[in-house]
């Protein structure tokens, strides 16, 4: 898993100027968990407590309706970072869900 943590850096590198001790201080706040398709990382009405990068896959965010059709917000591909603003900086509960395409 350290290839995830190396792609997290070079990703952090390419935003902003930090120094070594920084990147790794940041770093350790990140830990590697793996979804399967379809697996949920969030569910609305859940509290978002964590902001991830997503190293390998698509990850998506929607959505559903009061006709129960899902609305698809966003797609997280690799090399992006996934939270619920709102929920993670506040600790309300989340309005979207967000699960694993692949």
């Amino acid at each position: 898993m350290n290839e995830a943590f190396d792609t997290l850096r070079a990703k952090i590198l390419s935003l902003v100027p930090v120094l070594p001790a920084e990147l790794d201080c940041i770093a350790a706040y990140f830990d590697v968990r793996c979804y399967g398709k379809g697996e949920f990382l969030l569910r609305k009405g859940h509290p978002c407590l964590f902001w991830g990068f997503i190293h390998s896959g698509l990850i998506r965010s929607f959505t559903v309706d009061r006709d129960g059709l899902e609305n698809t917000n966003w797609i997280i591909r690799e090399g992006g970072f996934i939270t619920e603003y709102v929920s993670f900086l506040q600790r309300g509960l989340s309005q979207v869900n967000a699960h694993a395409l692949e």
